[in-house]
Order: structure tokens, then sequence, then C-alpha cells
């Protein structure tokens, strides 16, 4: 009971489903799917096992596992009877989790359990080897003990790599959410490469993205990845965008070509084509920084440019442009990004500063002026 309390409590994200209304169907389901991911997660890890979906052979898995659990404490077999009732007990608490609460299925919601699992996979291997010794002699059980408890290690092994391959994952992913800062910037692009060299057929699909959109603020571009990827999942609209844009940047004119059809696939595909749209302009822009920062303006201005044939509302590309024309001296240019940025964020402070200063440059002093004071009120 103490121990129920404890991994109940609502602190914890993975305990949630403790505390809202029971739903009669989930409870049942949950018993036979968290039993049944015990099993087919022990020794190997796969797309299947790291899912969010209840497999039909992972529910029957779990049926078999419950009434092993029965016989073994109905024929008083101790102590394994009680660590399989434990495995059951260890899973309760968290049999209300609706599936969208869970990132990799049922995975911290099996800690506890997973030890008492541990314990009847070596009872098992040691009770099978005692039932068969009689039989092939203790010469050839040994061997086949020695073989089985090999095959488990290397299994356990293997699969412990692919697995941190998903901590990795979400390591990466609380670095890119600080992605202002250059060294976090650089550590998330850093641990999404090691978690897709880990299990690339194991991670999410999101990982693909997220690097690659990370990936092109640092001049990366990742092509065999999105290929890698898209194998899996030919018409997926976000790889098929960022394949495109990666592609479209190449010299080579007919790689150039072949991406400008991956961005009109995406777009076919696209559940919501405006949002692909500005991911589109996103991953240009993004490209477009990186030039920037090499210096290589005419790339990034050309890079911008196609942002905005996707976006043209997007005022951080308006206002980069804009910056780019003011120092190439284009004041014109430079004038009509900046009034664009105003009109869609009218209190834009730097839009407003750096479009004074052109006007001033350009001779027009009295919007000069206009646009300094509307500057001040905003201070």
């Amino acid at each position: 009971m103490i121990f129920l309390a404890f991994t109940a409590s609502p602190g914890a994200p993975q305990n949630e489903g403790a505390f809202i209304v029971p739903d009669i169907l989930r409870l049942p389901k949950n018993l036979f799917w968290y039993l049944g991911r015990l099993i087919t997660s022990a020794c190997w890890i796969t797309r299947e096992t790291t899912s969010n979906y209840p497999y039909p052979i992972e529910i029957l898995l779990g049926v078999v596992a419950m009434v092993a659990t029965l016989i073994l404490y109905r024929s008083q077999t101790f102590p394994v009877a009680d660590w399989a009732v434990w495995t059951v007990l260890a899973i309760l608490p968290f049999l209300n989790n609706a599936i969208v609460r869970l990132a990799f299925g049922p995975s911290r919601q099996l800690y506890f359990a997973s030890a008492g699992a541990s314990v009847l996979t070596a009872w098992a291997l040691r009770t099978s080897v005692h039932q068969f010794k009689s039989r092939l002699g203790s010469t050839t059980m040994r061997l086949v003990f020695i073989c089985l408890f090999t095959g488990f290690v290397a299994a356990s092994i293997f699969s412990l790599k692919r697995a941190e391959a998903l901590s990795i994952y979400y390591a990466a992913r609380g670095y890119a959410f600080r992605a202002d800062n250059p060294d976090y910037h650089a550590r998330a692009v850093e641990l999404f490469e090691r978690a897709l060299n880990h299990a690339p057929d194991v991670v999410p699909l999101d990982l693909y993205t997220r690097l690659c959109q990370a990936g092109l603020a640092s001049g990366k571009t990742y092509i065999p990845y999105l290929q890698a990827a898209l194998d899996r999942v030919p018409d997926h609209a976000l790889l098929n965008m960022l394949l495109g844009v990666s592609l479209s940047v190449e010299d080579d004119l007919e790689r150039h070509k072949q991406g400008e059809k991956y961005i009109q696939k995406a777009l076919e595909n696209a559940p919501n084509k405006d949002q692909l749209r500005q991911d589109i302009a996103v991953a240009f822009q993004n490209l477009a920084v990186y030039f920037n920062k090499q210096n290589d303006l005419v790339r990034a201005t050309d890079l911008y440019l196609k942002a905005l044939q996707f976006y043209p509302q997007y005022p951080l590309v308006l206002y980069s442009l804009g910056h780019i024309f003011r120092d190439q001296k284009q004041y014109d240019q430079a004038i009509e990004a900046f009034q664009k940025v105003l009109q869609i964020n009218p209190q834009h402070k730097d839009a407003l500063r750096l479009l004074a200063d052109v006007l001033y440059r350009r001779g027009h002093s009295e919007e000069a002026i206009q646009t300094y004071k509307k500057l001040e009120a905003l201070q």
C-alpha cells in the first residue's frame, strides 16, 4: 500500500491517469497491454514495442501472463508467485492512463513491474533447464543453458542500445526548445544525430524533421537521412518538404529540379497546406540565416525571397531582408521591406529604428523624424 501511494503521487506526470475519472474499458485493456508490453520489450526494441498502439499480440501475451500469474499463485509456487503478483500490482496505479499521455507507450509506468518480470524470466529459464535435464543429460543442458543465457544477455545489450536512442532523443528535444542559445542549438543537433545513429528505425519520425530544421540553420541538410526516412513513409509531407528544400539549394540543376518536385509533392499530400507553406518558409529562412552568417549575402537574399514566395507575411524574413538591403545601400528595397514588417507588427521597435535610419539616409528627413517619434512613443 505504501508503494502504491508513493507511485500514485500527483506530482508525477506518468501518474496523471490515477487522478481522473476511470474509463471502464481502458482499465482491462491497459492491464493486458502493459503486461504484454513487459514481454515484447524485454529483449528487443522495435517501432512496435515503442509505439502507443496496443498490438493484438501484446494483448494476447498479457492475457497469458495474467493466467500464468493465477496458476503460479494457486499452485503456491513461492516465492516466484509473489513476484508475479508484484508485477501485476506494480502497474495497477497506471491503468487509467490515456494513450495521449504516453511518449513511447507504457515505459516509465513499468519501472517497478519490470523488476518482477526480470525475476520471472530468470525463474522460467532455470525451471526449463531443470525440466529437460533428465531427458537431454546434464552436459547437453549446460550447453543449452549457456546458449540461452548468452542469447538473453546479447538481446538485452542490443535492446539497451536501441532504448538509449529514445532517451537521447528526448534530451535533444530539451535542448532544441532553447535553440535561441547557440550552444543549446549545437547540442540539440549533436544529440539528434546520436539518437539517429543509435537506432534509425526506432526513433520517432519527428526526430528527422526536428534535426533537419535545426541543421538547416547550421548549413546541414541531412539528405541521406531524409531519403531513408521517406523509405518508411513515402508520402510524409514534412519529410518531402525538408528533402525538397535541401535539394533545391544544391548547385546541380537536376538536383535542384528534383527538390522542387519534392516540395510540390509535400504540398499535394499536406493535410494543412497553409501550415506547410509556413513550414517551407521557415526551412528556407533557416538556411538563409546560415548563409547570412557566412556573409554570403547573395545566397542569403535569394533564400529569404524563396521563403516569401510561400509565406509573404513572414515578418522575420522581411526584417532580415531589410537589414541586408540597408547594409548594401539598396535603400528603396530596405524601406519597402521595413514598411511591410510594420504593416504586420506596428510595434516592431527594431524595424522602426532601421526604417527611420534608412529614410534619413535616403533624404526623407520629415518621414524619418515621424518614424523616430513613433519609436520614442513605444519606449
